[in-house]
């Protein structure tokens, strides 16, 4: 029990690590238009869900995600919403 607990534990710090990458990878972003803007953070996330699994690739998604916030200026980005077609 205590060996599965600490490999959930690996793969949730790896998932920060790999969303701490994506955060910062997101700051450097590539203006198309004015607010516009291409932001490659999603690649940390992606090559960690495929390594390591949906969980430390969920985590990571979370954290390199939240740059967004910021960068948008809304909690939830509008390109979502019309994505799923809401």
């Amino acid at each position: 029990m205590a060996s599965r607990s600490r490999a959930l534990l690996k793969e949730i710090l790896i998932g920060i690590a790999f969303g701490v990458l994506g955060f910062i990878v997101n700051s450097w972003k590539l203006e198309l238009l004015p607010g516009v803007y291409l932001i490659f953070g999603a690649v940390s996330t992606l090559l960690c869900a495929a390594r390591y699994g949906p969980l430390s690739g969920g985590a990571a998604g979370l954290l390199a995600g939240l740059r967004t916030w910021w960068l948008w200026g809304q909690w939830f980005p509008a390109s979502v919403l019309w994505l799923c077609g809401e």
